[in-house]
């Protein structure tokens, strides 16, 4: 069996089995049972079961994104949603997965160069900019992590919207806050989607 169709079995059966249960649940003899292939083999090409399903969310989801180089963050943040909403049962049981290999570091890791190709670069000082995009980015994921628990009640399109004009209240209240203004007061109809994200 070539190297190729041995990660194919392994990520399907990870597929299949995080589709009916939480990602906790999984062992090792369960994916090889589920794939018909050795622990031995399944060592041969994975450490452990958090090393197959970054595999998973890169070979069966996020390759998939096609990214134009001259999108914004929330543009590409909205075809990560669509990834998401494709299999919700998939995430709704491997979104529980933070630290290696998890959902959120690979959502991180292609989200952050956008993020940072939006603001201007001032060498060292990109260390603070990075600590903002980053603090901003888990804002994202905690929103994004409610919405795909919540069963994902919004359309990824409407969920992205929220989230964009959730930012956009957000930053003009913090700019107004640190510059001693009085915070805005936005008409309901655009303050309205930032609520729904939440229900």
């Amino acid at each position: 069996m070539s190297a190729k169709t041995t990660r194919t079995l392994l990520r399907r059966a990870m597929l299949k089995l995080v589709r009916a249960q939480r990602f906790s649940s999984i062992t090792i003899d369960d994916i090889c049972e589920k794939s018909e292939v050795s622990r031995r083999t399944f060592y041969r090409y994975y450490s452990d079961k958090h090393a197959l399903l970054k595999d998973v969310f890169v070979e069966c989801f996020f390759s998939k994104i096609n990214i134009d180089e001259c999108e914004d963050p929330w543009d590409i943040t909205q075809k990560i949603c669509e990834q998401v909403y494709s299999d919700k049962k998939f995430f709704m049981h491997s979104f529980e997965v933070k630290g290696q290999n998890g959902f959120w570091e690979e959502v991180s890791s292609i989200l952050m160069p956008y993020f940072q190709k939006s603001f201007p670069s001032y060498g060292d000082a990109d260390r603070m900019r990075d600590f903002y995009i980053s603090t901003d980015i888990y804002r994202v994921l905690t929103l994004l992590e409610e919405w795909i628990l919540d069963g994902m009640q919004l359309t990824p399109a409407d969920f992205a919207a929220a989230l964009r004009t959730s930012y956009y209240v957000y930053a003009t209240w913090i700019t107004e806050v640190v510059s001693g203004k009085p915070a805005s007061v936005f008409p309901e109809e655009m303050v309205e989607p930032v609520g729904s994200i939440k229900k």
